[in-house]
């Protein structure tokens, strides 16, 4: 699936609204996969345009999430949830907490922005 995703944290820290709304996101194909042996869900945001990608050929544009669940689904797209994996040789383990607000678009949809919800407050 074509996304547009905003990565949610940084470092496992969580991003504030206003560090999310300056983010440029980062348009890619969604693959979620599951590992035979391990059980675990693991998504990759994967290059989606014609030719092959620069940055050393690099296929994957963000880190791998590994133990990946649906937090959130709504009108806005989905967010999952994971670890971006800390282990170099290629075994599973988890690092630090992170997340990925992804909207569906189009391939030829400009590119979408992160609004965040307003805070309303009601009186009793």
């Amino acid at each position: 699936m074509l996304v547009d995703v905003i990565p949610l944290r940084d470092f496992g820290r969580r991003l504030s609204s206003a560090e999310l709304a300056a983010l440029e996101p980062v348009r890619g194909i969604l693959r979620v996969t599951r590992n035979s042996d391990t059980g675990w869900l693991f998504a990759r945001l994967m290059y989606a345009r014609p030719g092959w990608p620069g940055a050393g050929g690099r296929m994957d544009l963000l880190p791998t999430l590994a133990d990946v669940r649906l937090v959130a689904l709504g009108p806005e797209g989905i967010v999952l949830a994971g670890y971006v994996s800390t282990a170099a040789d290629g075994r599973v383990a988890r690092g630090d907490r992170q997340g990925w607000w992804c909207k569906p678009v189009a391939p030829d949809a400009p590119v979408s922005r992160f609004e965040p919800r307003s805070q309303s407050s009601t009186t009793g």
